[in-house]
């Protein structure tokens, strides 16, 4: 049987949108669900075939037909296309970008198990192709001694998994690159450019950069393209692909530290054995509250949120780290005195001295540590049930102050708390975190410049049983124009410097989910304030 006999078969019997097609026999199979697709529409796809040009026949542009392609292959001139309906609407774009982020979800739970560094770099290159519609991916971080880029794992031009730890190149000195660096939020992509293996170029498409992070500090980025399957690069997918490259960071960085603490732990001599079995135990809290938060949480507000957990809790470990560390030392000195004969009683009294004083440090800071651990895993851990239950709205909300504690302290904003400690409404907690965790993140990103001073404000009243929540802040506004479009789908005033255009979008869905009203209105003399009423007997099932 000949591949055009065997493909043809396959074709009419596919349950999928399959065409085949062959220029030089003007030949053209489709499937029977592609018939009834098409049978919708209006055009000739066959005429449509017949008048490509042959410099197009990889990557024909179907929209007309109201069709994309998913994959396209040739064995022998004989063209064989995967399509899908084409996305036509901010609605069917909003479902797709919700059900890719719950697949990056996923990816990132199976991510946070890997075994080590070089497993994890390579499962998040397999994982991204398979899920996340990434054809070709590769992670790349910086050196900052010699101010390179160095390789892990990343794909070839026929989209193969690669080991690709031999590369190293300097970092490229372009605005792109320093654009990409300087911003957590920036993604760069640049449609219809050359596509690249090893400085050949393999294909033309859509590539794309997003950086990943340490805090504050870039650590490296992701490159992805479409040369694969050449699917056009959407909105969703462009803040998709921000989203991985924040989480992947956010994971490397934390194997990093734990890999940090194990090899600082097993160097640990008995003397501080005690002390560091404390460490150990506030760094299992932590990640047991981030483990909580990353079941719970919208991959949308993790990045913020474990950002603050390990910039939190990271200087009190870091100090208790560094006493244990000079303790041992200490402790190596004094021992190297006893056996060679030479210990005196003044080196042994400031031994002492200085064991008292280290211990005193390591129990401090430990004890920061998990105070810290305690609030953060608090919040976590009212994300992580879905049941309703009998809510204090103003320890929810201290909650939420305490998340966001270190965006605050480093701009002069004012977080006030106005609830009674006897409002309590019967609800599902991780909702209501996530209304009010969306409303305190929008107005961080476009309420207030950098240095603007001003107050986040938040109230709650019980009337009828219904709960009324006043939200409001001091910063810039809106315009009237403006006001009216809040709520659209990937509508923002900050394309590019961290807004996406989806929180306000999300909390008008979960509000009207749950059978309440939102409302918008002026601050005077600026400013924005959000009303939400929602009814006693919420529907908690999203």
């Amino acid at each position: 049987m000949s591949i055009s006999t065997w493909a043809e078969k396959y074709c009419l019997e596919s349950d999928s949108l399959m065409l085949l097609f062959n220029p030089d026999a003007d030949y053209v199979c489709e499937s029977k669900p592609l018939q009834q697709e098409l049978s919708r529409g209006s055009g000739d796809i066959s005429e449509f075939l017949s008048n490509l040009p042959a410099s197009e026949y990889l990557a024909p542009d179907f929209s007309q037909f109201s069709l994309q392609i998913d994959s396209v292959k040739c064995i022998e001139g004989l063209y064989c296309y995967q399509l899908s309906p084409a996305i036509l609407d901010e609605g069917e774009s909003w479902q797709k970008f919700a059900d890719t982020l719950s697949k990056l979800h996923d990816v990132m739970l199976r991510l946070s198990k890997a075994e080590s560094l070089e497993s994890l770099y390579k499962q998040a290159i397999v994982e991204a192709q398979q899920y996340l519609y990434l054809d070709r991916l590769a992670i790349l971080l910086l050196d900052p001694e010699t101010n390179e880029m160095v390789g892990t794992w990343g794909t070839d031009e026929e989209g193969n998994v690669k080991d690709e730890t031999a590369f190293r190149g300097p970092i490229p000195d372009a605005p792109w690159v320093e654009l990409t660096l300087a911003s957590k939020d920036h993604v760069e992509v640049w449609d219809n450019v050359d596509l690249l293996y090893y400085n050949q170029v393999v294909g033309k498409g859509w590539n794309a950069m997003a950086a990943m992070w340490d805090g504050d500090k870039p650590i490296g980025w992701i490159a992805c393209d479409n040369l694969i399957n050449k699917r056009p690069i959407q909105p969703w997918l462009k803040e998709i692909i921000g989203q991985f490259g924040q989480s992947l960071g956010h994971a490397i960085v934390r194997y990093k530290y734990l890999q940090e603490l194990k090899s600082i732990n097993e160097n640990l001599e008995s003397l501080v054995e005690e002390r560091s079995s404390q460490l150990k135990e506030q760094v299992q809290l932590l990640e047991k509250a981030q483990e909580d938060l990353v079941e719970s949480e919208k991959l949308a507000s993790l990045g913020g949120l474990v950002a603050g957990v390990s910039h939190e809790v990271n200087t009190p470990l870091g100090i208790g780290v560094t006493a244990a560390s000079h303790l041992v030392e200490e402790s190596r000195y004094i021992t190297k005195l006893y056996q060679e004969q030479t210990l005196k009683k003044s080196d042994l009294e400031g031994f002492f001295e200085y064991t008292l004083d280290s211990g005193k440090i390591l129990q401090d800071n430990l004890m920061r540590a998990s105070e810290l651990v305690k609030s953060f895993k608090q919040l976590a851990v009212d994300q992580s049930i879905d049941a309703t239950f009998d809510i204090n709205m103003k320890d929810l909300v201290d909650n939420i102050q305490n998340s966001f504690h270190h965006k605050f302290k480093k701009r002069p904003i004012t977080f006030v708390n106005h609830i009674r400690d006897d409002v309590i409404f019967r609800a599902c907690s991780s909702t209501l975190n996530q209304i009010l965790t969306n409303l305190v993140n929008n107005s961080l990103v476009h309420a207030f410049e950098e240095d603007t001073e001003g107050s986040v404000e938040i109230d709650a009243k019980l009337d009828d049983d219904r709960l009324h929540i006043c939200y409001f802040d001091t910063g810039v506004g809106v315009s009237d124009d403006i006001l009216g479009r809040l709520f659209e789908p990937f509508f923002t005033t900050k394309r590019g410097k961290g807004g996406t255009g989806l929180g306000m979008n999300i909390i008008y869905n979960i509000v009207k989910k749950l059978g309440g009203q939102i409302e918008l209105s002026h601050v005077s003399p600026s400013g924005l304030q959000v009303d939400i009423y929602l009814p006693a007997e919420v529907n908690n099932d999203r």
